[in-house]
């Protein structure tokens, strides 16, 4: 056994033909076929496979259109020959299949009109395998042999290696389509044209797409054998677009890849070994994704394998490969179609789009530099030329930049893109073709969405406002070119996004409503247009979701309808076009979700209800699509949500009030469920699973006043089963940010669980965790102010737990804990105001926590810093009200302190906190908060006059109070807080009267 493994090892790792032991090969290929149909290519494929393996040092045996007697002779002869063979290896091209679990390979003179006929005149493979494992060493089978069932027909025209019956069968019962799997042999190599159960292609060429694989990279320099095969397989897998994967089954000694060897391959073949560990999942994504492209596999192979992309959640997946694909067939097609005068130019290009439908995007980079590099050069020295060099090395860039973005290369793309925008500019005063200003204002759009994609606005906001700048001069100059009136609408809205995400909801909300007028005129202009009419109903939805953003509810919801009744007449125009149908669950969802927001929680189930109805009709029109099925499964959810705000508000605290949200909750659970169960490695299908768990374990506990033992029961056992999938999802990748912050809201929901219990302990204990969660949370992206907050707030909640237990020295280490983070997170962020005011806040707790601890002058000192770092948050931001607010409340906490030993000082503190107020109040003359915070420090000033005698200073503090006071009621009359305070005033006033 160690001579076997050692030589084996020796075989598989030196090319082939360096080897000086014995290799014997047996080659046999059937295309005439009797009684089943005959095929093309088999017998062209035994030829090229046996100059292949000569060529390897093998002596070949070739065998060509043998009947079983002659099939089984030349076995027989190859057993006695090859005798003591190091490498013993056959080949087959022909039929197969697979009768009663036993596969075997069909010779010429098969008889198809029985099973049992069909079984008697064919080669069991069993026999083979048993040959070649008694006379070498290492053995390889190849079989370009997975045929359709010979009693069942198959495809006639030849291009399927399916066997067709000439004669009517008279049973069908036993016999499977292609070949079974084999179970693993010891020492022997399996190679199949296709996955068991499945049929290969008989190609268009003159040999099979398998064997085409396999004289192409059988011999690959340096690779060991199972690597070549890989090479085989994920080609044939990428040239049949997904539709026939080669299947190894491999006995042999298990060796590891040498990855110097694997750098050392052509950039096609690194993308082919490496494609052979995406995931079945992530294949199914890529699959369904190039078939509604039109386009191959490979480019979206290497744009997942070359990015972060995989380890993305599904939707942010879903969206980063739609954007490279699109990339590859806009790229595709200017290719195709902006020509270039150079012979040399036009070569390379299309060179170029060669590679990038292999995949190959380095490559392809490469030729499209040269072309570029020509055009440059000649533009430089002939300036004759000028103008159309300019442009055709413009093209070629920004082809390059199309290329670079279906590799999901942000950063090389941009810098073509960049150069492409800057040759344009050169010529920008030209009357240049159509085709080349669409070229230019498609150009700045892609940089836009680019720099938008990286984060950086502000050069985004430049690409997208000369877009406008151009498309406007376009469309103003022909009134009547419909391209350049979309290609305005389209940065226009662009700009809008933008804007809205630099904070200038005025300037986005603008911008919106100009490009929805300009594509409402275009739809008006071309009402059969149904692509028109889908453009007008997605600007209606970014107006309207800008009015919501805003706080304008009614205005957004009129946005939303109106989007939603176009798409509605596109469904009953165009009812085979079922994106539509998507389109519309989407707006009644968005509908809902206003609705839901609003309390109008009747019309909100209404909404979702035809949400759900749409996205049930969609599943079933298409069971075995994944995504729709985890859409229904989220129209479930979002019901059950809806059922159990519904059921709160009613009041319908009875056993069955939470029942319906139940049944939808569950109805949903049961989708994800059977989604993991085809596809366990899902990760979006664990996600999913996991909040569906935990709106589960929500409306149980919570979701009537009945609260039995058994409700407790299954809520927690569905918080903890969430908990548990998210857990190991993080586990899995502790730096997916997303995981991690629904990590950090299952520790929650368990905290509050055992708050209610209640469990003190264990409640503090999960917040804890959450505590640790949350700081990895924020560790994971410095930038993103709500998780950095999260994680300095969360100290607070910790503290806060420990203050409800009265244990202050607990309180105090978390509140201090806190307080070092903030001032961390303020230090590294000057200019973020809420982190200065969180620094002000924790001083604040930090010193109540001492007092309830009798330490007075760690209770003084800490007023003072915290008053200290209120001075300089405000010398920072000096009109600012969030720091005249902080300021205002440090001078009150450092007054309240003084107002026993120190009253003088305490009453020049209320004043200079009355200041700070008044100052706040002339920004914001309409906010309340102000005028209260003015009645505060009056009162308070009032409070220390009184008690020192000066009943006159007292009284007009209390009238100055109440003025304030009156004030801010008229401004928010159902506030309580103020009617009593109003009280309050008008009682000190009372009591101080002479």
């Amino acid at each position: 056994m160690l001579r076997i493994t050692a030589t084996a090892f020796f075989i598989l790792v030196t090319p082939l033909h360096a080897l000086a032991e014995k290799r014997v090969a047996l080659v046999m290929g059937a295309d005439d076929y009797k009684t089943i149909r005959p095929l093309s290519n088999a017998v062209n494929d035994a030829l090229s496979i046996e100059k292949t393996l000569e060529n390897l040092g093998f002596e070949v045996t070739l065998e060509s259109n043998r009947d079983l007697k002659r099939m089984r002779r030349a076995l027989e002869d190859f057993r006695e020959d090859a005798a003591g063979a190091d490498v013993a290896l056959v080949f087959f091209a022909g039929h197969g299949v697979e009768i009663s679990g036993q596969n075997f390979l069909l010779p010429t003179d098969a008889a198809a009109h029985t099973v049992d006929a069909l079984r008697s005149s064919a080669m069991p493979l069993d026999e083979i395998r048993a040959v070649v494992a008694e006379i070498g060493k290492v053995g390889i089978i190849m079989l370009d042999a997975c045929r359709n069932d010979p009693l069942g027909g198959g495809s006639a025209d030849g291009t399927s290696r399916g066997a067709m019956v000439v004669e009517e069968p008279q049973a069908q019962l036993d016999v499977r389509p292609g070949l079974g799997r084999m179970g693993r042999a010891e020492n022997v190599l399996f190679a199949f044209s296709a996955a068991p159960g499945a049929t290969a292609s008989d190609g268009q060429g003159p040999n099979s797409p398998f064997t085409t694989a396999l004289a192409k990279y059988l011999g690959t320099d340096g690779l060991e054998i199972r690597s070549a095969l890989t090479l085989v397989q994920q080609e044939v897998y990428d040239q049949s677009r997904g539709n026939q994967l080669p299947y190894i089954e491999n006995g042999l000694p298990k060796l590891f890849f040498a990855a110097t060897t694997a750098d050392k391959l052509p950039e096609r073949e690194r993308l082919l070994l490496a494609m052979a560990d995406v995931t079945p999942d992530l294949r199914d994504e890529i699959e369904r994704l190039a078939l509604e492209k039109d386009m191959p596999l490979a480019p979206l192979y290497g744009a997942l394998i070359s990015s972060d992309a995989k380890d993305l959640t599904l939707e942010q997946r879903t969206r980063k490969l739609a954007d490279a694909a699109d990339a590859f067939v806009t790229t595709r097609n200017q290719m195709r179609t902006l020509s270039s005068t150079d012979p040399a130019v036009t070569k390379l290009r299309q060179e170029a789009e060669q590679q990038l439908a292999l995949g190959a995007f380095d490559t392809a980079r490469g030729k499209l530099a040269a072309a570029a590099t020509i055009d440059s050069t000649s533009r430089d020295a002939l300036k004759a030329n000028f103008l159309e060099r300019t442009l055709s090395e413009a093209t070629t860039h920004a082809i390059s930049g199309g290329a670079s973005r279906a590799d999901l290369k942000y950063d090389l793309a941009i810098a073509s893109y960049e150069q492409a925008t800057a040759l344009y500019g050169e010529v920008s005063r030209e009357a240049l073709p159509d085709e080349q200003r669409e070229q230019q204002l498609q150009t700045l759009n892609d940089l836009g969405d680019l720099y938008v994609t990286v984060g950086d606005l502000a050069k985004a906001r430049k690409a997208f406002e000369a877009g406008q700048a151009a498309a406007t001069h376009l469309a103003d100059a022909q009134p009547d070119g419909r391209t350049w009136s979309h290609q305005l609408a389209l940065s226009t809205l662009k700009l809008g996004d933008v804007l809205r995400d630099q904070g200038d909801s005025n300037g986005a909300l603008a911008a919106y409503e100009h490009g929805l007028s300009l594509r409402r005129k275009l739809a008006q202009a071309h009402p059969a247009d149904g692509a028109a009419r889908g453009l007008e109903a997605a600007a209606y939805l970014k107006v309207g979701a800008l009015h919501k953003l805003q706080g304008n509810p009614q205005m957004a919801l009129a946005s939303y309808e109106a989007s939603r009744d176009i798409v509605k007449g596109l469904v009953a125009s165009d009812a085979a076009n079922d994106d539509w149908e998507t389109t519309l669950a989407r707006s009644h969802r968005l509908i809902g979700e206003l609705q839901q927001e609003g309390k109008k929680l009747p019309e909100a189930l209404q909404s979702y209800q035809a949400s759900l109805d749409l996205a049930r009709k969609l599943a079933d029109a298409r069971p075995d699509d994944a995504l729709r099925q985890f859409d229904l499964a989220s129209a479930y959810e979002a019901m059950g949500a809806i059922q159990f705000d519904e059921a709160r508000a009613h009041k319908q605290y009875s056993e069955d009030g939470a029942k319906p949200a139940l049944t939808s909750l569950e109805s949903a659970a049961a989708i994800i469920k059977r989604l993991i169960a085809a596809d366990p490695k899902n990760t979006a299908w664990q996600r999913g699973f996991a909040g569906v768990l935990e709106r589960i374990g929500e409306t149980t506990y919570f979701g009537d006043n009945l609260i039995t033992k058994e409700d407790a029961e299954k809520s927690l056992a569905a918080y903890k089963a969430a908990n548990e999938i998210r857990q190991t999802l993080v586990n899995a990748d502790p730096t997916n940010k997303l995981w991690v912050a629904d990590l950090v809201t299952s520790y929650e929901r368990m905290a509050t669980w055992y708050e209610f219990v209640p469990d003190d302990v264990t409640a503090i204990g999960y917040s804890k965790k959450a505590h640790e969660a949350v700081l990895k949370l924020a560790s994971l992206d410095p930038e993103n102010v709500e998780w950095q907050r999260n994680a300095t707030l969360y100290h607070t909640k910790l503290a806060g737990s420990y203050v409800q237990l009265k244990d202050y020295a607990n309180a105090l280490t978390y509140d201090q804990a806190g307080l070092d983070y903030a001032i961390k997170v303020a230090e590294a962020h000057p200019d973020k105001q809420v982190y200065q005011s969180d620094v002000i806040v924790f001083h604040g707790r930090v010193a109540f926590d001492k007092s309830k601890l009798n330490d007075w002058q760690g209770f003084f000192a800490q007023n003072d810093l915290k008053l200290e770092a209120a001075k300089a948050f405000n010398k920072r931001f000096p009109d600012n009200t969030n720091s005249l607010r902080d300021l205002h409340q440090a001078y009150m906490d450092v007054a309240n302190s003084y107002t026993k030993n120190f009253p003088q000082d305490a009453l020049k503190l209320f004043e200079a906190a009355k200041k700070q107020a008044v100052k706040a109040s002339g920004l914001e003359p309409e906010n309340p908060e102000f005028l209260y915070d003015i009645y505060k420090a009056e009162i308070n000033s009032g409070y220390v006059l009184e008690e020192q005698g000066d009943r006159k200073g007292a009284k007009e503090a209390y009238e100055a109070a109440l003025a304030m006071i009156e004030r801010a009621v008229a401004l928010k009359p159902n506030e309580v807080t103020y009617t009593a305070s109003r009280d309050h005033a008008l009682a000190r006033i009372g009591g101080v009267r002479d």
